[in-house]
């Protein structure tokens, strides 16, 4: 059986505003830099979560 993940980000810039729905996050270094830290940190939580094996 096939685990399926469901994530949802909400996006908060640095002047404390909040994107909506359909917003686009604006592209700069800082904000790239901060989804690939986002990205490892789930990928490593999931390669830990595939190690530990199926729940009995």
């Amino acid at each position: 059986m096939t685990e399926r993940y469901e994530f949802h980000f909400r996006h908060i810039l640095k002047d404390g505003t909040i994107l909506k729905d359909g917003e686009k996050l604006p592209v700069t270094p800082a904000s790239r830099a901060a989804f690939a830290r986002a990205l490892s940190i789930l990928l490593e939580a999931r390669r830990k979560k595939q190690e530990q094996g199926p729940v009995a």
